[in-house]
């Protein structure tokens, strides 16, 4: 076969979905030899994706999330002869593949509401509108829908009228890079001469937007809690990416009298996440809505242990390992923050069983599980 696949999520500085791209690509490369791919990229990322004689990439133009993926990509995977194109974020050409394959990572855009907020009105209005016709679409036009978990499944079958032959949920995993790091001489170093200006000594950690969904509001309530329940030096630490919502985030915290023990993150490199999540005595995340979760499964991978909310997919990633709570219960939030770092045996028991149940996770089983849906198209 000859399979073009749409990598245009891959950035110097990944997203959930540019992580999910890269690792796939790297996978697929490591187990397949016989089939050709021909991969379509951001022509703003200088670096190869993989070297691999049955490899060929291919720039392009434009980003995924415009009017010309639908309108103009078709032409261009069409120039190249491709059997069967994957999109690997749900936004895909409205006309010219005949064998398309869609990777829904989630609906948020469909379901959440507010998520499009924090935007002036028409361009609101313009990204809702886009994404309402543009899903659809692409849900409609392809053989084979890929999600990256059962909840995002669920979702799918709950908003459209689908096969059940034609979805197929593969999970994502960590990248490799995730993994407990032994060395605490390097873990030191890095904490006192970081570029982020030196960690604290002791700090929770939360990695990701603060965008509505992820509910930030509710990790600053029960680190409110938690620090006026228990006497201590312990910080928090929120490491993403400022978007539209950072300065809110900052202003809450500021009116909560949080500001001194809060670390706002954001220059980091790809490489030193393990580093923050090893360092971390603690990581928490109540988002709302996840189509799966990597931070809190990149975190168990590091060892570290997890609070998270009992939502979505993020039960399905975490399993037993982790303490699951109502979203937007801030004092549970903050008595088991307590409870874990008050009690080293719970703290070993939680960082062994996410180390566990991290190994149910790997992307040579994603790129088999993908290729499978390859197959199953010839």
């Amino acid at each position: 076969m000859r399979i073009g696949i749409d990598a245009r999520a891959i950035y110097r500085n990944l997203d959930g979905i540019g992580r999910y791209s890269l690792n796939l690509i790297k996978a697929l490369a490591k187990i397949d030899r016989k089939n050709e791919y021909v991969i379509f990229r951001n022509r703003l990322f200088n670096e190869t994706i993989v070297n691999s004689p049955n490899f060929r990439e291919v720039r392009i133009g434009f980003p995924s999330l415009s009017l010309r993926t639908g309108f103009f990509l078709g032409h261009l995977v069409k120039k190249e002869n491709v059997d069967i194109f994957h999109s690997l974020f749900f936004i895909a050409p409205l006309w010219g593949i005949d064998n398309l394959v869609v990777t829904v990572h989630d609906l948020m855009a469909l379901n959440f509401p507010g998520f499009f907020s924090g935007r002036n009105f028409l361009a609101s209005k313009y990204a809702y509108l886009f994404h309402k016709y543009m899903i659809p679409r692409a849900v409609s036009l392809s053989k084979k829908l890929i999600a990256v978990s059962n909840n995002t499944r669920v979702d799918l079958e709950r908003s459209f009228d689908l096969d059940a032959y034609r979805v197929s949920v593969i999970h994502e995993a960590a990248d490799p890079i995730f993994q407990k790091i032994e060395d605490t001489e390097t873990l030191e170093t890095y904490r006192r001469k970081s570029a982020l200006g030196g960690l604290p000594e002791n700090f929770i950690l939360y990695v990701g937007n603060t965008k509505p969904y992820k509910n930030i509001l509710t990790l600053l309530k029960a680190f409110k809690l938690f620090k006026a329940a228990l006497d201590t030096d312990y910080s928090l630490v929120i490491a993403g990416k400022k978007d539209r919502f950072h300065q809110t985030t900052f202003q809450t915290a500021k009116e909560l009298g949080l500001l001194p023990h809060i670390k706002f993150v954001d220059n980091f490199m790809e490489k030193e996440l393990p580093l923050l999540y090893n360092l971390a005595k603690l990581f928490v995340f109540p988002s709302y809505y996840e189509g799966f979760g990597l931070p809190p499964l990149e975190a168990i991978s590091c060892g570290t242990p997890v609070i998270a909310s009992n939502r979505a997919s993020l039960p399905e990633v975490l399993g037993e390992s982790a303490i699951l709570i109502e979203p937007d219960d801030a004092e549970g939030f903050a008595k088991a923050m307590k409870d874990v770092l008050t009690d080293e045996d719970l703290r070993k028991q939680m960082s062994q069983k996410g180390i566990k149940q991290s190994k149910k996770f790997s992307w040579e089983k994603t790129a088999k599980e993908t290729l499978n849906v390859y197959e199953e198209l010839q």
